[in-house]
């Protein structure tokens, strides 16, 4: 979705408050990841025209993603909570990283992708890892069972040769 910048620009001072529908429906990432947005808000955005071209961008919204646990695999629901305050010259996108961001989000310097806004803010805030418990045990790295779900009939005794040596000293020290 898109909101037009032309009243808000027009003059020092003015403000534009907009309930936004979000259009995104999923989330790229870089290597082919793509989480599908389960749940999303309205995003709720306040625009101020301070002076000279330059708005300050206000908004918050929460959304859902469907995720991946990290070590089985499992889908995980992750809520997030999306509250951001932006300022971009239109005419002078500065440097720096935020305003370079933000230039993406202003087309033609009159048009706000609040889409494109709203992707940015899912990219800055997602978790690293995401768990489907604390204590997950993963996968089998042999059969690919579910450990939580029960153990595999899998040999873990066998070692790698590589690390054998490895393994053979810490099992002398134990404390360490």
């Amino acid at each position: 979705m898109r909101i037009d910048l032309t009243d808000v620009l027009s003059q020092d001072g003015n403000t534009q408050e907009e309930s936004v529908t979000l259009d995104l429906t999923h989330f790229r990432r870089g290597r082919g990841e793509h989480y599908k947005l389960t749940e999303r808000s309205p995003v709720q955005v306040s625009i101020r025209h301070e002076k000279d071209q330059v708005l300050t961008i206000k908004g918050q919204c929460r959304v859902s993603l469907q995720m991946a646990c990290a070590r089985c695999l499992t889908p995980v629901r992750k809520d997030l909570e999306l509250t951001f305050e932006h300022q971009v010259d239109v005419l002078h996108p500065g440097e720096d990283e935020d305003e370079l961001e933000m230039s993406l989000c202003i087309q033609d310097g009159k048009m706000l992708d609040v889409d494109q806004l709203v992707h940015n803010e899912i990219l800055i805030n997602l978790p690293i890892r995401v768990l489907c418990k604390e204590d997950c045990k993963g996968i089998c790295p042999v059969c690919g069972q579910n450990l939580n779900e029960g153990a595999c009939s899998c040999d873990q005794g066998q070692a790698d040769l590589r690390t054998a040596a490895f393994q053979e000293i810490f099992s002398k020290f134990k404390e360490v």
